[in-house]
């Protein structure tokens, strides 16, 4: 189980250009950290590797004890939670909007709107990033091959959705590094995952309105 990283002093609070330039590195070292954990928690042998032989994590250099890649573990912290909690219900409910590779920004971007509906918070933040996450192994699912490269993509979508409308609330906290700060409430899965859970409920509806 990984354990919260306490941040460390006060940092100069960052502008708009800083954190859209981290966000990348945040994203990706979740989503690595995600990943791992599931290999970990899969394998019966504790002397088995469990570094992802995924060429989109392979590639990406950055820093263990940097700013991103610890917020980075610090929101897959959270994210371990939340899989733990509602694991299935993520499953069911990205079954049942039958993504595809084409209609995953799309359906993504209606979700993560709804997760915000009601405000930011880290917590839902932490359920964003939980729910790509979940589209990248559920899409993969039935070509296990592409799982390296639908994890570009859904870095690209989620970099692209915080850029649009959630960076200007991460530079009002200070940047990234307010992450590190957060407690996980008593009430996390109403706060961080009940509201993505009826956001997916919802987008279901919508798109079955629509066929």
């Amino acid at each position: 189980m990984r354990q919260l990283s306490p941040r460390k002093g006060q940092v100069t609070p960052e502008s708009e250009e800083q954190v859209i330039e981290e966000t990348e590195d945040v994203v990706r070292n979740f989503l690595f950290e995600r990943y791992t954990e599931d290999l970990s928690s899969q394998s019966d042998d504790s002397s088995t590797e469990t570094t992802p032989q995924i060429q989109e994590f392979m590639n990406f250099t950055s820093d263990p004890m940097s700013q991103a890649s610890q917020v980075g573990r610090q929101l897959a912290v959270i994210g371990d939670d939340i899989n733990r909690r509602y694991a299935d219900e993520f499953s069911d409910m990205i079954q049942q909007l039958r993504i595809t590779q084409d209609t995953a920004y799309d359906v993504f971007a209606r979700v993560a709107k709804k997760i915000f509906a009601e405000g930011i918070n880290w917590g839902r933040v932490a359920a964003l990033l939980c729910f790509a996450y979940r589209i990248v192994v559920e899409v993969s699912k039935e070509k296990a091959s592409q799982f390296g490269h639908f994890v570009k993509l859904i870095v690209h979508y989620v970099v692209r959705f915080i850029r649009e409308k959630i960076v200007g609330w991460i530079v009002q906290r200070g940047g990234w590094s307010d992450a590190l700060n957060y407690t996980l409430p008593s009430n996390i899965g109403y706060i961080a995952v009940g509201v993505c859970c009826l956001a997916a409920v919802a987008a279901v509806l919508y798109f079955k309105r629509g066929s």
